[in-house]
């Protein structure tokens, strides 16, 4: 057990790296929300919402940082609907479809882009779909709509910063610091000072983040240590070792507990070999105090027996000599 936990210990040491921030820059983030239902089908939806997707990709809006506030969604309405004359007949349909960019939490509306499209099918869904399939995600218009809403968005962490950095505070005295982080990490590089100042506090609440999780960490690990301080109790608390990172505050402590952990464990080896070797040399003074006794022992018997045998030989001595000559001689001569 204890070569197994020093191996533990050394995989350790190889696995800690520094721990560096990351203050990679964040773009302007609007997710792509379901458009409404009224008069689009769940075909029609999924293709709106792809081309929703490539409109944003194009004009450059993050995919990597999913907003929960500002949205690109759309609604159609039907404006006008004919019947064409053939085998089969087909539909056309006129469609209103209208791009919204809005912030879904204070519920604001930050701009609009009416598109008219018609399209052509077999019934009103497809004619619908065709319809939606000749939206252009490079149409001007889509681009500068687009870019008007970047810019309220701007705006409006430029008006909000204060209020950003103090919601972000007071998650991460409750100790919610990923949603904290998430709401700095929202704001785009495009805003400047603000940007500068979410950042900064980022590190802090990371930093903040890193300190409460490692004591968290370290306090199971010692927990779990005082629990079994044995071998078993090693391998519970190396996990939780493992995962403190280098750069929180409680690290310092850390290399003390393990060698603590270590001192005990080769104490306990040495004492149990220790307890090994005295059960190994009683053992063998048991067997050397057991042949002594048995070759006594049998000193004795055999001293015993040859007395025995010499009593019996003096008896039968002693009946012979009391015995006739001739009987006595003759009894000689049988042998």
């Amino acid at each position: 057990m204890m070569k197994r936990f020093v191996l533990l210990l050394l995989s350790l040491v190889l696995s800690i790296s520094v721990f560096a921030q990351n203050s990679d820059v964040v773009a302007l983030s609007i997710r792509v929300q379901q458009p409404e239902r009224e008069y689009l089908n769940a075909a029609s939806c999924r293709l709106l919402q792809t081309k929703m997707t490539q409109i944003l990709t194009l004009n450059g809006i993050a995919k990597d940082m999913p907003s929960n506030r500002f949205v690109l969604t759309a609604k159609a309405n039907v404006l006008n609907k004919d019947i064409i004359a053939g085998s089969p007949s087909r539909i056309s349909e006129q469609i209103e479809l209208t791009f919204i960019i809005g912030d879904v939490l204070d519920n604001i509306k930050y701009g609009t882009y009416v598109l008219s499209l018609t399209g052509i099918g077999l019934n009103e869904d497809h004619a619908i779909q065709q319809a939606i399939k000749t939206v252009k995600v490079s149409d001007p218009g889509m681009t500068q709509f687009i870019d008007r809403s970047k810019t309220k968005i701007v705006n409006y962490y430029w008006d909000n910063e204060a209020k950003i950095l103090r919601d972000a505070d007071v998650l991460a005295s409750e100790g919610r610091f990923d949603e904290a982080l998430y709401g700095l990490a929202m704001v785009p590089d495009a805003c400047g000072a603000c940007y500068e100042h979410c950042q900064e506090r980022m590190l802090e609440i990371n930093q903040l983040k890193i300190d409460s999780e490692g004591q968290s960490l370290l306090s199971r690990a010692k927990a779990a240590w005082a629990k079994n301080p044995n071998a078993s109790g090693a391998e519970a608390v190396y996990p939780l070792i493992a995962s403190i990172k280098p750069s929180a505050s409680c690290y310092k402590e850390v290399d003390p507990f393990l060698k603590q952990i270590t001192n005990k464990l080769v104490a306990d080896e040495r004492r149990q070999w220790e307890f090994k070797m005295k059960q190994y040399e009683d053992a063998k003074a048991r067997e050397q105090r057991d042949f002594e006794a048995r070759e006594a022992r049998d000193v004795r018997n055999a001293a015993i027996r040859k007395q025995e045998i010499e009593a019996a030989r003096q008896v039968a001595v002693e009946y012979a000599r009391n015995q006739p000559d001739v009987i006595y001689n003759n009894t000689i001569l049988l042998w």
